[in-house]
């Protein structure tokens, strides 16, 4: 029975052997003094240890001095404890080299007639921490600018929570980064956001905390401060910034930004860094409705008008869909013989509840929501068409479009023109688009082109509104306009304010100059009109010739009188 037992030891003994030889995990096994009695093969390759140097080596050597003691630590409260168990421990091993690696080593301690025994498996995680660190940074960073994402933007917001710490928001986005874009490719594309990435963190310093959020959006995040005039300087000089043309493969892009900036608690509490990021959205959109290249303040009630902006584009989609919006047009004559010269369509929506809305109602709303290149395209078709109607039927007018802003900056605008003039085989010259002086100014010098381009083709460009904007005089110049309209503002007291009168002389003699022509808006009474002919003015519109009216009421103003006074 001895001999039986102690063989079949032996064979354990062998097994355990050859397990240990095929394990990858480095095992070892140390007498009482910690000198290394038993280590297999892939301890040594681990370890950088031959076999002849293997042998009777101290297992401290082969961990740094911190990781040692812990060790040590644990053969402590083994030696004084009897139902210590094994655990893993976290260490810095070394090869033979002097190089330190991560490692994890499960303990063990016995006790044999020479003494206590300790053993370890150790196993090397460098490249399990190599790829946990990999996937943090994917977690945390943006792979093409190197910043930190919008999650750990978030994680440092709810961090100044958690702090009761004030701080600022900067949540900016690029004004012009889908054109770039759709003209010069992704690749510019993302080399112009490396670059304004680089622009933004240089310029608010590194005090801020600077993150990609997505898309064509940036983060700034100062803690400790909620002061509005900090956040005022440093805004105004990101945005001046930004401004700034950048080189992308050897073109100029002017891009620019908007920003809207949130102060908690000056200005607003928040319980979640969701909440809070969001009111910087909120911000950024009154910055970008109100023209771009500006910075707005976050205040309280704008999450209430967001609310209700939401419900309206929604609502606004569905209108869309269901065809309800409707062009009336409003007449516009020659003031010598009162003859109807033109039109003016105007969108209105015949609202399933409220009946039919004027723009002021919900223009605002469509103006800034992805919907305003479609239904700006609808209204060019829509005018179009009527326009060769009135032309079929022998009576030839041009028809004058408003324009969105979104249509001169989308790079469509000519494409629509084209195809809406091909479609109902009207003649260039019968369209008239009409652009606001403060629609053209958020324009850049390139987005001239497809202006000159429909001007070149006979489409006319007038200036709506004009008057009322901070248009210079040379923008007059630059661009390739036919007409003014006087805005209405400067017509309501024309009997009675010398400077109203100053104006309009100016300016029609400014137009005579520049070969323009004008129209003056708002006519509302006789003496209006009679002052208006003594200063030379040909054309107007207003409630004294006639109200927007459908297609159907305006056809038969137009073809059953040349005076529309009374209709």
């Amino acid at each position: 029975m001895d001999q039986l037992e102690r063989h079949q030891l032996g064979r354990l003994g062998r097994a355990a052997v050859a397990l240990a030889e095929k394990t990858p995990d480095a095992m070892l096994a140390m007498d009482a003094d910690g000198r290394i009695r038993f280590r297999n093969r892939a301890a040594e390759e681990m370890f950088g240890m031959d076999g002849a140097g293997a042998a009777g080596r101290l297992f401290s050597s082969l961990l740094t001095a911190r990781s040692w003691s812990a060790v040590a630590g644990e053969l402590a409260k083994a030696r004084e404890n009897p139902r210590w168990k094994g655990r893993v421990l976290r260490v810095e091993a070394c090869r033979g080299g002097g190089e330190t690696f991560p490692a994890e080593m499960s303990l063990a301690v016995w006790r044999e007639d020479e003494g206590d025994r300790f053993g370890v498996i150790v196993r090397d995680v460098t490249r399990r921490d190599s790829d946990r660190e990999r996937l943090r940074y994917l977690t945390h960073f943006d792979q093409l600018t190197g910043l930190p994402n919008r999650t750990r933007f978030l994680e440092r917001i709810e961090e100044e929570l958690r702090g009761g710490r004030a701080f600022t928001i900067l949540k900016l986005g690029l004004d012009r980064f889908k054109e770039i874009n759709a003209s010069l490719g992704l690749a510019a594309g993302d080399a112009l956001l490396r670059r304004a990435g680089e622009r933004i963190a240089e310029a608010v310093g590194p005090d801020a905390f600077v993150a990609r959020l997505g898309a064509d959006e940036f983060g700034v995040l100062w803690s400790g401060s909620d002061d509005p005039m900090r956040a005022r300087t440093v805004g105004e000089y990101v945005l001046s910034v930004l401004t700034q043309p950048f080189d992308v493969e050897g073109t100029s892009c002017h891009v620019g930004a908007s920003m809207g900036v949130v102060l908690s608690p000056a200005l607003a509490r928040f319980d979640t860094a969701d909440a809070a990021l969001k009111s910087g959205l909120l911000a950024l959109h009154e910055a970008k409705k109100a023209g771009g290249r500006r910075m707005a303040l976050f205040r309280p009630q704008h999450g209430e008008e967001m609310i209700e902006r939401r419900k309206v584009e929604e609502e606004l989609h569905e209108a869309f869909a269901r065809r309800e919006f409707e062009l009336l047009y409003q007449p516009q004559v020659r003031l010598r013989d009162r003859r109807i010269v033109g039109a003016e369509a105007l969108i209105r929506w015949r609202h399933p509840v409220r009946g039919l809305l004027s723009p002021t109602s919900f223009l605002h709303v469509l103006e800034a929501s992805e919907l305003a290149g479609p239904v700006g395209g609808w209204v060019i078709a829509e005018g179009c068409a009527f326009a060769a109607e009135l032309m079929h039927a022998g009576k030839p007018l041009r028809i004058g479009v408003n324009l969105f802003g979104t249509q001169l900056r989308d790079g469509k605008l000519a494409d629509v023109v084209t195809r809406s003039l091909a479609a109902s085989a009207l003649p260039a010259h019968l369209l008239e688009l009409e652009i606001t002086e403060t629609t053209v100014l958020g324009l850049d010098g390139e987005m001239i082109g497809p202006l000159r381009q429909l001007r070149a083709m006979g489409v006319g460009i007038a200036f709506d509104d004009y008057g009322t904007g901070y248009a210079s005089l040379s923008l007059l110049k630059r661009y390739p306009l036919t007409r003014l309209k006087i805005d209405r503002e400067f017509v309501q007291n024309l009997e009675s304010d010398p400077s109203d009168v100053a104006i309009i002389k100016a300016v029609l003699a400014m137009a005579n100059a520049l070969d323009l022509n004008v129209i003056a808006e708002g006519m509302e009474s006789e003496t209006q009109v009679a002052v208006l002919e003594k200063l030379g003015c040909r054309e107007a519109q207003g409630y004294l010739f006639g109200k927007p009216v459908d297609r159907h009421a305006f056809r038969r103003m137009l073809l059953g009188t040349a005076t529309p006074a009374a209709a």
